[in-house]
């Protein structure tokens, strides 16, 4: 969070606005400070910074964001000082301080191995964080995904070899299960060979692993796509939808497109295209670009579509 002083406004993020002025306000109210108070009603854009960079798109959005920008260059000294004036330092005994900085030398000096033992600790159990699961899929390149459809959730694995996408499968069939176990089975009873993953080289530690039983099969959430509701979002416009899950799923389809030699999703969601026009808005929003319009409904059905057809190629064992 950068400082409450406000001599370069320009760089703060509408996140960062949002996380102190809803302090500020907290600390006003209960204080009852009517300078902070009154400077936060100055401008409304201060009331709509919990609705993220949406609320200042387009040209009245800009001209919010501004005006806010405005009432912070001039005004917020006057919030600073009604909050310094809140703060009360005591008055400190200087012998007394003197004797409790040297304990506090005495007490670290005595406790400097244990402290580096706890050190040594905390580097073992690093260690052994790195051996376990997770490092064992972020150290082979290989990445295990959950992918939530309205049929429920499947997993497989994907990983991307000179920059491009592969996943278990071959002939643009994605290979899916519905439980980590019996993704792990699978590969060590049917799965090592046939698939376009072997073309992977940490591929044959995958097969090692489950042969013997010790394949944890562990999904990082930046790996794990919803796509249940967002058409349904889409259709009600931009404030309705999830950024975050959005821009995951607009990942997904793009990443099966380039691996199945299928350039459907990759020309829907193309900037130039309607559909594309709405994700882009949302995902990267950007105050000075124009907003789409609504309806929506053709929007939300181009991208249901993409997805049902996405959902097609998976072979579920």
């Amino acid at each position: 969070m950068p400082e409450l002083a406000a001599e370069d406004p320009d760089t703060w993020t509408v996140g960062e606005l949002a996380e102190i002025t809803e302090m500020v306000r907290s600390i006003a109210d209960v204080c009852e400070l009517d300078t902070v108070t009154e400077v936060l009603d100055a401008a409304p854009a201060f009331a709509l910074l919990r609705q993220g960079t949406l609320p200042f798109v387009g040209r009245e959005g800009a001209r919010l964001w501004t005006q806010m920008l405005e009432t912070i260059a001039e005004r917020w000294d006057d919030v600073i000082d009604a909050l310094d004036d809140l703060v009360e330092t005591p008055a400190v005994d200087a012998h007394a301080l003197a004797a409790a900085e040297k304990e506090v030398e005495v007490v670290e000096e005595a406790d400097e191995p244990q402290g580096a033992a706890a050190d040594d600790d905390v580097d073992d159990a690093e260690e052994r964080d790195d051996d376990g699961p997770a490092g064992f899929w972020e150290e082979i390149g290989i990445d295990p995904i959950r992918i939530t459809t309205r049929d429920g959730d499947y997993l497989t694995l994907r990983c991307y070899l000179d920059d491009a996408p592969v996943f278990l499968g071959s002939g643009g069939r994605i290979d899916v299960f519905r439980s980590e176990r019996a993704l792990a089975r699978w590969v060590a009873e049917e799965g090592a060979e046939d698939h376009d993953l072997v073309a992977a080289s940490t591929w044959p530690e995958i097969v090692e692993r489950a042969g013997v039983g010790e394949l944890e099969v562990v999904v990082d959430d930046v790996n794990a796509y919803t796509l249940t509701g967002l058409s349904d979002d889409l259709a009600e416009g931009p404030l309705a939808v999830d950024p975050q899950q959005l821009d995951l799923a607009r990942e997904l389809l793009l990443d099966v497109g380039d691996w199945a030699g299928d350039t459907e999703a990759k020309e829907a969601l193309a900037e130039s295209q309607p559909l594309g026009w709405l994700v882009s808005f949302v995902t990267r929003p950007d105050p000075t670009r124009l907003a789409p319009s609504p309806p929506f409904g053709r929007e939300a059905t181009r991208f249901r579509g993409l997805v049902d057809d996405m959902t097609k190629r998976f072979r579920e064992h």
